[in-house]
């Protein structure tokens, strides 16, 4: 018999007296969040590497089916609204990164940075990371990472001038009318309705399912140092901190260790598919535990049907490859440039929102920002080295402060 008492069987039983409108929505929401824009982003970075159709449809599957798994076990195994996803802003790494390298050395550095991130949760390193890896210089990086999509796609309304247009409108349009609606929806919706009527399709219609496969990995020196360790730096300073911060804001004590540990075995899971990683959503999670969502103890709810959503999308992967192939490569361009806007103001918000660490976030983006390839490995490593030192010899009374102020807050937390 079931032990009715287990947290996870509980919660799970749970379920049904605790679903509401509220929550499905909220859950549903999420999901589409998470499956219009930044999927956009990961099929630029697979067409970027001119990936197989096998390729990327494994990749989808490894980020969605293991990210909505992850969400449907923590937010049992918890009772808390952790929502499973992927980092987005290391998928606009792998916008670049993916050129450099053959895709079976990405899934090695996949399985690295896993590795890399349960090691950290499991020795509790994740606040130390944090102090000594200053975060306006990870957002730093991660805007210099992504602007190109911002330029892209301001080009890509000279392809498209007329569908363009129309789409950048009706972001505008749902922003001011619409704010309760992200945008985003609105944009995707009207794009891929009106794209058939003012645009030419990129490939024939052929939707045929296939499933993922199994990658064999390579392990790259190089690799590793371009790609595990800014997507372990991404996803701990961006993801999880973002969403562990959102979860104890509203009440909750989310137990950080093993969300980490948890979001390190989900990203090796995932690279075997070939997915760069699964983890705890930030921004779905912030969705799922908002007081707009209902009671505290039903909101994990949210998160759960945010996880079967993203499990179905990704078990679909190739129907929904094949249908977004159908776009435009500009009308692709110009929504995944869309989506990432809030991304992209707020890493350059949080790059220069004060005074400390300003000249190492500088030359972090700048050097994120050059594209430059040293010694085989691509910028986002050299920006993450480039801006440390600067900060280390120019700004070390910035760490000081920063191991300072932490100290105190652990010392009041005890």
């Amino acid at each position: 018999m079931l032990n009715k008492n287990v947290p996870f069987i509980k919660n799970a039983l749970s379920i049904p007296k605790y679903l509401s409108i509220k929550n499905m929505s909220a859950g549903t929401v999420a999901a589409i969040i998470c499956c219009t824009g930044p999927v956009l982003i990961v099929i630029t970075a697979a067409q970027n590497g001119n990936l197989t159709t096998s390729q990327t449809i494994s990749w989808l599957f490894g980020i969605y089916f293991v990210g909505g798994l992850l969400g449907i076990i923590m937010s049992l195994l918890f009772g808390q609204p952790i929502a499973g996803a992927y980092s987005i802003p290391s998928a606009v790494l792998m916008t670049q990164a993916i050129t450099q390298y053959s895709f079976n050395e990405a899934v090695g550095a996949y399985l690295i940075a896993g590795s890399l991130i349960f090691i950290i949760g499991f020795l509790g390193w994740f606040d130390r990371l944090l102090i000594w890896l200053p975060s306006e210089l990870v957002m730093a990086m991660i805007a210099g990472s992504m602007i190109h999509f911002g330029t892209d796609m301001i080009k890509s309304l000279s392809t498209l001038p007329l569908l363009g247009t129309i789409t950048l409108l009706s972001y505008f349009i749902f922003a001011k009318i619409f704010p309760k609606i992200p945008p985003i929806i609105g944009a995707v919706i009207v794009g891929f309705t009106l794209f058939p009527f003012l645009a030419q399709s990129s490939s024939k219609m052929n939707f045929t399912f296939e499933m993922p496969a199994i990658w064999m990995p390579d392990f790259s020196l190089s690799a590793i140092l371009a790609i595990s360790i800014p997507i372990t730096v991404m996803l701990l300073s961006t993801e999880s901190a973002q969403g562990i911060t959102v979860l104890k804001d509203e009440g909750y004590q989310p137990q950080a260790k093993k969300i980490i540990m948890i979001s390190g075995i989900g990203t090796m899971f995932a690279g075997i598919f070939g997915g760069h990683s699964a983890c705890m959503g930030g921004i779905m999670s912030a969705l799922c535990a908002s007081k707009d969502v209902g009671p505290k103890e039903t909101r994990y709810v949210a998160a759960f049907i945010s996880g079967v959503w993203l499990v179905i999308f990704g078990l679909l992967a190739s129907l929904s490859l094949s249908f977004i192939l159908l776009m435009p490569q500009s009308l692709i361009k110009l929504i995944a440039g869309l989506a990432l806007i809030g991304v992209l103001l707020k890493s350059l918000q949080r790059s220069f929102h004060g005074k400390q660490f300003q000249l190492g976030a500088f030359f972090t983006l700048i050097i994120a920002m050059s594209g430059v390839n040293f010694l085989g490995i691509s910028a986002t490593f050299w920006a993450l080295i480039g801006g440390w030192i600067v900060s280390w010899f120019l700004e070390k009374k910035d760490f000081k402060q920063r191991i300072s102020s932490s100290t105190v807050i652990s010392s009041k937390a005890a």
